[in-house]
């Protein structure tokens, strides 16, 4: 028996041990749960700034993507917004990628908007301004000089995601998962990180 109880010590210390692991994580969850279900005032408009990347699959270009976004509250479900993106990137073989976007979307969100956290997705209408540019070899005189220069516009559709939380009284942060589909099998795609503030 003397043998034993070492060992019966170790798995009452071990079993402890994971009580305590399990209490702290629920503990925690519960933290969390109560954190970002609270329910607080806002106002049915907001503005929201982002950065990020955009992948339209022209030419291996990865332009850098910024937008401005403007956001009306219709119901604790649907939301409406209004947004402008530019981009612009350039590849090694001196071509160059830009855009100007305009993007109207509505928005669902399942878990009701006026919590601190929220969780959206999102569809509307895109409208896609693009211009691609060949750009004369480097150590040239016409170097940064455009030899080339195509314009194009599109109208197609958006899928958005998207999830924001407030940090402070009237400040917001998130990012956006957006999908973008045109005729002729055109296609973009782009993630950001968001920054933005109840009016």
């Amino acid at each position: 028996m003397a043998e034993q109880y070492p060992n019966s010590l170790k798995g009452f210390k071990v079993n402890k041990t994971k009580q305590m692991r399990a209490l702290n994580t629920f503990l925690f969850i519960l933290l969390l749960l109560s954190s970002t279900s609270s329910q607080i005032p806002l106002s049915r408009w907001d503005l929201r700034i982002g950065a990020g990347a955009s992948f339209p699959g022209i030419r291996s270009i990865t332009p850098v993507l910024l937008e401005n976004e403007v956001n009306y509250t219709l119901n604790d479900l649907l939301t409406t917004s209004l947004g402008i993106d530019v981009a612009w990137g350039k590849n090694q073989n001196h071509e160059s990628l830009s855009y100007l976007q305009g993007n109207l979307n509505l928005f669902v969100s399942p878990f009701k908007n006026y919590y601190r956290s929220d969780l959206r997705f999102g569809s509307g209408l895109s409208y896609w301004n693009l211009l691609t540019s060949l750009y004369a070899d480097s150590g040239t005189s016409l170097d940064q000089i455009p030899i080339e220069s195509y314009t194009y516009q599109y109208v197609g559709l958006n899928a958005v995601l998207e999830v924001r939380s407030i940090v402070f009284t009237k400040s917001m942060v998130g990012f956006k998962l957006l999908g973008q589909w045109y005729h002729r099998r055109i296609h973009n795609y782009a993630i950001l990180l968001k920054y933005g503030f109840v009016l």
